[in-house]
């Protein structure tokens, strides 16, 4: 059985922390404890800056945030979150070994009222 320490997160809920976070003004780094697999460790989700994204909804700014694997580099996620969209994610991307990548796109959204 895995020991887990208060606060343990595991991936999906990550990257709900850091909206919530990103929500409350917090735009920074997000150094947090995770469960996977078998073990937990920390990582960082670090703050890479402003991109706009061309999207099927039309251009959106986003801040871009990206995790590296500290044991394994060639695994990395990156994640683009709309300030206009509550922070919505509108790009995903994860990258295992062997440079294969998963990449998912907002297409459409319902009853979400962009911020005024």
């Amino acid at each position: 059985m895995l020991a887990l320490q208060p606060g343990t997160l595991d991936p999906l809920l990550s990257y709900l922390m850091l909206i919530r976070n990103l929500q409350q003004g917090k735009i920074a780094d997000f150094r947090f404890l995770l469960a996977e697999k078998n073990e937990v460790k920390y990582f960082t989700l670090k703050y890479e800056g402003e991109e706009t994204l061309k999207t099927k909804l039309g251009n959106l700014k986003t801040l871009k945030f990206s995790r590296i694997n500290p044991d394994n580099p060639e695994r990395h996620s990156a994640m683009w979150c709309a300030p206009d969209l509550r922070y919505l994610p509108v790009r995903i991307d994860h990258t295992e070994p062997g440079n294969k990548t998963i990449s998912a796109w907002i297409s459409q959204i319902n009853h979400l009222d962009r911020v005024q």
